[in-house]
């Protein structure tokens, strides 16, 4: 296979990639809408998933950080 064929392969899978993240984020822009229609804080929900995606455990140790700052600054 040529270099010029790799290369084009190369790029037209991530053109697809980014067609299908496209498609996706648009997806989950109409899942936010209908959260936010349904009465739900969009902006919790986001942090929610953020912490979810992070894992509890190190969400708490960052919180208990923050925390201990907050008090430290008085």
């Amino acid at each position: 296979m040529s270099s010029n064929s790799k290369l084009k392969q190369i790029v037209d899978k991530i053109e697809r990639l980014d067609a299908t993240i496209k498609d996706h984020n648009e997806e989950k822009s109409d899942v936010y809408k209908d959260a936010k229609g349904s009465g739900y804080d969009v902006k919790a929900l986001r942090k929610v998933i953020a912490i979810r995606r992070k894992g509890i455990e190190k969400h708490d140790e960052e919180e208990a950080v923050v925390t201990n700052y907050l008090a430290e600054l008085g």
